[in-house]
This record gives C-alpha cells, structure tokens and sequence, in this order.
C-alpha cells in the first residue's frame, strides 16, 4: 500500500504551518484566514503539480517551476505587486506601498512549501527510496 508521497505531504504540512504562524501573529482569525489561504493554495499547487503535470517522479525544477505557477495565491500576489510596481524603483509612500510590499513577501513564502516538499522528497529518497508518508 502506498501512502501519502513525500513531495504532497511535506508541501501541505509546510503550508498548514506557514499560515498557522504567519496569523497567529495578529489573532486568532486572521490564523484561519492565512492558513486556509496558505493550505488552499498549496493544494491547487500539489493537485496540479503531482498528479496532472509532471508528476511525482519528474525533476525537482520542473516540480517547482510548476508548484509555484499553479498557486493562486501567487498570482494573486503577482497582480497586486504588479498594480503598485510605481513604489518600487522609488519607494513612494508607506501605506500607499505597504500592500505591494506585502505581495512581495507573500511570493517568497509561497516559494516555502514546495521547497520543503523538494526537500522532503530528496531525503525519502536517499534514506531508502521509500515512496510514502
């Protein structure tokens, strides 16, 4: 019987704990916002990154390379730094910049899961080749 592969699991669980820290900065319903946004996210990402194109077995660039184009948070991210892409060779005004500079920040911690994922799966794989959780 296989169980969970260690890209999926390691990937989803990263989410999960991402959002739970990344709000419980600010309170407790802002911990669920982020983590159903972190976990929603990453589970669009792993759908379509492990079972539909690559797949499990394909190499770890492509893996993320497409984990991180599928995530809609990032693209959402993406527009949002887009609209304000003024403040950036400049700097502009604080609150009227502080929203895309948080779009930048959400991309880098978006790039988390499927980086510990990659790790994950390159460790199950060394230790033994063990394909499950």
């Amino acid at each position: 019987m296989y169980g969970i592969p260690p890209f999926v699991s390691a990937q989803l669980i990263t989410a999960l704990g991402i959002g739970v820290v990344a709000g419980a900065q600010i309170g407790f319903g802002s911990a669920l916002l982020t983590t159903g946004l972190m976990f929603g996210g990453a589970a669009v990402s792993v759908v379509i990154s492990s079972f539909i194109w690559p797949t499990q077995e394909a190499a770890g660039w492509k893996l993320l390379l497409v984990a991180m184009v599928c995530n809609p948070l990032v693209w959402f991210a993406l527009l949002l730094a887009g609209a304000g892409w003024h403040c950036f060779p400049r700097g502009g005004e604080l609150f009227a910049c502080l929203g895309p500079m948080v779009a930048v920040l959400v991309i880098v911690v978006c790039l988390l899961p499927p980086s510990a994922g990659l790790l994950w799966r390159a460790w199950k794989r060394r230790r033994g080749g063990v394909r499950g959780f």
